[in-house]
Formats: structure tokens, sequence, C-alpha cells
């Protein structure tokens, strides 16, 4: 394959992971920005992701908290309902954790090829500036000749 085949092939690929990324069907997201806040950036730890999105993962805690105790019989209600703080935070961290680690393998993968894609890049912007230098160096000789 030439290289541009093969830098083609990677941003296809980069292209594919990534709404694989902000579809993946387990996160319980209702709509595209709802997607966005629960998929991990590139290089996102767990710790930092569920910081910028427990919100989310709270709320989620507490409405299906909630939907359980409307569910259940009534001596299991006053038990559901009453969730502290920190077993809310607590459960969406676990409910983060699980999309984080559902999600990982994608995003490690979309680094590997954008390092690739970075690389190639790089390499014709070498090519490219070895091409401009040689022109100039030329360009140079021709005028000294001139004078």
């Amino acid at each position: 394959k030439s290289k541009k085949d093969k830098s083609s092939a990677v941003r296809d690929e980069i292209d594919r992971l990534k709404r694989q990324l902000h579809s993946s069907p387990n996160d319980g997201a209702t709509s595209a920005t709802t997607a966005t806040t629960t998929t991990p950036l590139a290089n996102e730890n767990l710790a930092d992701f569920y910081a910028r999105t427990s919100d989310h993962w709270n709320q989620r805690v507490v409405t299906q908290t909630q939907s359980a105790a409307v569910t259940d019989d009534d001596e299991d209600e006053g038990i559901r309902q009453h969730l502290s703080q920190k077993e809310i935070k607590r459960a969406g961290f676990a409910m983060a954790r699980v999309r984080y680690e559902e999600l990982k393998p994608i995003l490690d993968r979309i680094g590997e090829l954008e390092g690739m894609s970075s690389k190639t890049e790089a390499g014709k912007g070498d090519e490219e500036g070895q091409r401009k230098s040689e022109s100039k160096k030329k360009e140079k000789k021709r005028e000294r000749r001139g004078r």
C-alpha cells in the first residue's frame, strides 16, 4: 500500500471508532449532548472522567433509585429512597467506572492511530521542508551567479 492509502485507512478507522465511541448503547444517553458527557475524553483518566460527569451519574442513581422505589414493595421503599450523598456518589462512580472501562479499549486504539497519523503527517512536513530548503539553496546560487 502507498503512504496515501495507509494514511486514508488510518483516518477511516479513527472516524469509525469515534462514531462507535459516541454511539455506545450502554451509557443511558438520550441525546447527543448527553452522549458527549458520558464519553471519556482522549487521555482522560477515570477520576477526571467522573469529576467531569459526576452530575450525570449521580442523577442516574437518584432516578433509578426512585424508579425502583415505586415498583418495589412498601417495606423496601423506605430503604431505597434514603440513600446518603456518599452512597449516591459511590454508586455514581461505579456507573462511571463501568462506562469508562467499556470505552477504554476504543480510546486507546484511537490514541494509537492518531499517534501513527501525526507521525505520518510530520514525515510529510519534513519532506516538504527539505524540498523547500533545497529550492531556496538553488535560488541563492542562481542569485550569486547573476551578480
